[in-house]
């Protein structure tokens, strides 16, 4: 049966070969192996995803090599197959190589690759490169629980291509609550998507930090988010009130006429009340921000 399957990998009909791969992983017989590294680099990419699957079945640590210059294939789903015989092999010698990959733009090459290093040395991963790999697989509370250690890689997620990536990452970074993500959660209120700028003013008002104040000011300005960055704006006034700058507070202050102009005019454009929440948590925010100033004796009460 041997000689046949291997007779079959050679025939000139790819999916002949593809299961004369798939047989021979089954057979997990040692004596396979070097016809399926030449199947490694067949034209086809179902033989090759085929070839990879068996061997990681078969076990065999002389295909390694073969198998970590397959890591460069062209397409996804061989490189995933490759990275998953990896794990089923478990040689250390793929460590360093496969490491550099969990920043990968393939999220789903990633989770394989993170898979991977968990099966072969899951107890003798760095703290660091134990966060990079739950960041690849997703792992947000996991990351959450890490703390500090999680949030370097946390703050690379934060450009991800993929818009649920950088949510779960904001969440995560929201919940562990350093300093460290004020900055870049702030280059998140002008995210191309709706969701990710939400998350990052929710997660900018839950950390609680000064630097905050202006970006969510903007962003209860613009018409996309008005609703959302007022709301934010608001806990983040209520919660950190003593420790926002004048000049901020004094700008926070200045909107309370014009969320004023606007809540009449919704008032009067519709009877929906949801429409007005965002004048009214601006409102809120903004005599906040100017019963602080009266406080410091930065204005009289007269001029309210």
């Amino acid at each position: 049966m041997l000689w046949f399957r291997l007779q079959q990998l050679r025939s000139l009909e790819w999916k002949v070969r593809s299961q004369a791969a798939e047989k021979l992983g089954e057979s997990k017989d040692p004596r396979a192996v070097e016809a399926l590294v030449k199947a490694l680099k067949d034209k086809d990419r179902n033989v090759r995803e085929a070839a990879a699957g068996s061997l990681g079945r078969i076990g065999d640590a002389s295909a390694v090599d073969a198998l970590l210059e397959a890591l460069k294939d062209y397409d996804q789903c061989v490189r995933r197959a490759v990275a998953d015989a990896l794990g089923m092999i478990r040689d250390e010698r793929v460590i360093e190589r496969l490491l550099p990959m969990l920043k990968d733009p393939d999220s789903e090459f990633r989770s394989a690759v993170a898979r991977t290093l968990e099966i072969i040395c899951g107890g003798h991963l760095t703290d660091r490169q134990h966060a990079a790999c739950a960041v690849a697989r997703m792992k947000w509370d996991d990351l959450a629980s890490m703390g500090v250690p999680a949030i370097e890689p946390l703050l690379g997620a934060l450009e991800d291509p993929k818009s649920q990536v950088r949510i779960g990452a904001v969440q995560a970074l929201e919940k562990i609550g350093d300093a460290r993500a004020i900055e870049p959660l702030v280059g998140l209120l002008k995210d191309s998507e709706p969701k990710v700028q939400e998350a990052a003013a929710w997660a900018l008002a839950a950390i609680g930090d000064a630097r905050a104040v202006m970006p969510l000011t903007v962003l209860a300005g613009e018409i996309h988010a008005k609703s959302v960055g007022a709301t934010a704006l608001g806990r983040l006034v209520e919660r950190i009130i003593q420790e926002i700058p004048e000049a901020d507070l004094i700008e926070v202050a200045h909107r309370a006429g014009q969320a004023e102009e606007v809540q009449q005019t919704e008032k009067q454009m519709s009877a929906n009340a949801t429409q007005a929440s965002q004048p009214l948590a601006l409102l809120s925010a903004s005599h906040r921000a100017q019963q602080e100033l009266l406080r410091r004796g930065l204005i009289s009460k007269a001029s309210l």
